[in-house]
């Protein structure tokens, strides 16, 4: 998860993200400016705990482009 983590920060200062599923791409032109929003939540539940940490980066329409390619 970690090196994933890092090669995506690394396409993200380059201003451009690929994300691939089997043959399909979607390549992502990223603005300058994003909101970044980061949720980390503990649920209890009996004998079992569960953990989730969310990373969400968001821009509006005009602030950058949505998808620019399609595989």
């Amino acid at each position: 998860m970690a090196a994933f983590l890092k090669e995506l920060a690394d396409r993200l200062a380059q201003g451009k993200v690929s994300l691939r599923k089997g043959t399909e791409e979607v390549t992502l032109t990223m603005p300058e400016n994003v909101i970044l929003e980061l949720k980390a939540e503990e649920k209890i539940k009996p004998g079992k705990t569960k953990y989730s940490l969310e990373i969400e980066i968001e821009w509006g329409s005009g602030e950058g482009s949505g998808p620019v390619s399609l595989g």
